[in-house]
């Protein structure tokens, strides 16, 4: 139950990586790490 509940956190967490990643100001402090996995 709680490996499930990881999982699906690291969904949010990737989704939001990658949304995030498309705004130029805060992209460029932090390297989204959705294009590592």
């Amino acid at each position: 139950m709680q490996i499930q509940l990881k999982n699906e956190l690291m969904h949010a967490i990737c989704a939001f990586e990658a949304k995030r990643s498309n705004w130029p100001n805060l992209g460029r402090k932090r390297k989204p790490t959705t294009a590592d996995i």
